[in-house]
């Protein structure tokens, strides 16, 4: 199982579920719903967050946030 902090800067990702509901409704506000592609901007220098970009928009989110978003690699990487 991957998620988004498998991730490096620059790598991509298709949304495939959340480990946590109660997470799981506030990520889907921001825009974040399963089969979305995001790609990871940069993470922060001491790796406590991380920031996304989902079509035109970027969003930062905890370390402990990212950890629960499950991921299906793309950009020529491991894809189930």
């Amino acid at each position: 199982m991957k998620t988004v902090l498998d991730l490096g800067p620059g790598e991509e990702g298709i949304v495939k579920d959340f480990s946590e509901d109660s997470l799981a409704c506030r990520l889907l506000t921001f825009g974040l719903l399963p089969e979305t592609k995001i790609q990871v901007v940069s993470k922060s220098p001491l790796g406590n967050a991380i920031c996304l970009k989902l079509g035109e928009y970027l969003i930062a989110l905890r370390k402990s946030e990212a950890s629960k978003i499950i991921i299906q690699e793309v950009n020529g990487q491991i894809q189930p």
